[in-house]
């Protein structure tokens, strides 16, 4: 059996179910952008180089830049560990089959939010502070070259 439409109906879950509140917006929009620009202006007023701590605790107790500013790449690496917890999980053969059902659930889940905020990431205006796209100035270029510092453990 395969689970395609499965994966299809997860990887659209930030944007239909996420976005069906307010209250769930407000929680969850800025973990599927990041605003490398505002970024950048906290590095130049430190006279910094960009340090991009992958350990998004250590990173914001360092910077203090706003939610606003997004927080994708943290998001991104969350799930991705959180992904291997669970794959590593379902390898269990002493599993029920409830048990083993209820984490391929979790694991789709999350894999399928994984897919969606890797994808966003590859959208320049989700990488700007212009993500209504009003400007289109070529601003996101510089964004996306900047997203290539961000470094993974």
């Amino acid at each position: 059996q395969t689970h395609t439409y499965d994966m299809c109906y997860y990887a659209n879950v930030p944007d239909f179910i996420w976005k069906s509140t307010d209250e769930l917006y407000r929680k969850e929009s800025f973990q599927h952008f990041i605003d490398l620009d505002l970024y950048a202006k906290e590095f130049k007023a430190r006279g910094e180089k960009p340090n991009w701590d992958p350990d998004r605790a250590k990173f914001f107790k360092k910077y203090n830049l706003p939610t606003t500013a997004g927080r994708a790449p943290w998001r991104v690496q969350e799930l991705a560990d959180k992904v291997a917890e669970i794959t590593k999980k379902l390898k269990d053969k002493k599993l029920s089959s409830d048990e083993h059902r209820a984490l391929q659930g979790q694991w789709l889940l999350n894999a399928g939010t994984l897919v969606h905020d890797v994808g966003d990431l590859g959208q320049p205006l989700h990488v700007t502070s212009d993500r209504g796209g009003k400007s289109r100035g070529g601003r996101a270029r510089g964004a996306v070259s900047q997203l290539s510092t961000f470094q993974s453990r």
